[in-house]
């Protein structure tokens, strides 16, 4: 019998990150070793300081959690932000086990409030 509980499944993600930054950031890599299926990422600048400020969100992998290169196959798109209060959300088949987001900034001294939320569903055995 189809209801919503039956409905739900069980997600692994990293921990949302809202953070002020007034450079450029790379967030921790999260590992999807026990990730299965495509993963999602939502991401999203609030506030935003500085002469034309813009940021610029790149999702990357890795096999060690430590050379990281960009996601290619992304469906949706992480142009570039240079509104405040606007989010994103995209979906990617990663091909490494570390996942991460990676934000550049440009403009004039630009601040701003970024948030990067990465999942996946847990594999099922």
């Amino acid at each position: 019998m189809a209801n919503f509980l039956n409905d739900l499944s069980v997600v692994l993600s990293g921990a949302s990150q809202l953070k002020s930054i007034s450079g450029n950031d790379s967030g921790t890599g999260l590992d999807f070793l026990q990730a299965d299926g495509r993963c999602q990422a939502a991401i999203g600048v609030g506030a935003l300081g500085g002469t034309s400020p813009t940021v610029t969100f790149v999702i990357e992998e890795s096999d060690d959690n430590s050379t990281f290169t960009a996601v290619t196959n992304l469906v949706g798109s992480l142009a570039t932000f240079s509104t405040q209060n606007t989010s994103r959300i995209v979906s990617f088949d990663r091909t490494k086990r570390y996942v991460r987001t990676r934000v550049t900034t440009g403009g004039t001294s630009p601040t701003a409030v970024i948030m990067g939320f990465i999942f996946s569903e847990y594999k099922t055995y």
